[in-house]
């Protein structure tokens, strides 16, 4: 399955939150949150705007951009796919989601929607959006993001 620069940036944000040891502040939360919205409402426009208001909105904390970009390095380094071990589950999405209201959820797409922007083909890639809007339009990002219960995996610390 091929990543996107987006998705990497989501799996990255994702794992930056749960390795930030301090919360972030209202504002950022609402950025983080406005973005998440977007990209739920917007899909269509995930690979531009959504991009940078997501960068944008990560910069102004220089902590989380650090981890952030610690991240981003390690998951582009990668070769191949990238292990379900670093990924989200369907059940971590399950234990993060706000609402039992599926129906805001990101979309599968169906094998006649192929050539739709808007309509994520690939399950996991769908599994990883709607964890990563669940995280952002969080109360509280941070901890949402320490629910998900990625493997244990020491190569992936950004305190090395």
């Amino acid at each position: 399955m091929e990543y996107t620069n987006l998705s990497i940036s989501l799996l990255s944000l994702i794992w930056a939150l749960r390795d930030l040891k301090e919360p972030l502040n209202q504002e950022e939360k609402e950025e983080l949150a406005n973005v998440g919205k977007q990209l739920r409402a917007k899909i269509e426009y995930w690979e531009n705007p959504i991009t940078r208001n997501l960068l944008a909105a990560i910069e102004k904390n220089s902590k989380l951009s650090e981890k952030f970009e610690f991240y981003k390095s390690k998951f582009f380094e990668i070769d191949g796919d990238i292990p379900d071990n670093l990924l989200p589950t369907e059940e971590d999405l399950k234990s993060i989601r706000s609402s039992s209201d599926e129906q805001r959820a990101v979309a599968l797409g169906k094998p006649d929607d192929r050539n739709k922007k808007d309509i994520i083909q690939d399950k996991t890639i769908q599994v990883l959006f709607n964890t990563a809007i669940e995280v952002m339009t969080n109360d509280i990002p941070t901890e949402a993001a320490k629910k998900i219960k990625f493997s244990q995996n020491n190569s992936y610390s950004s305190d090395k």
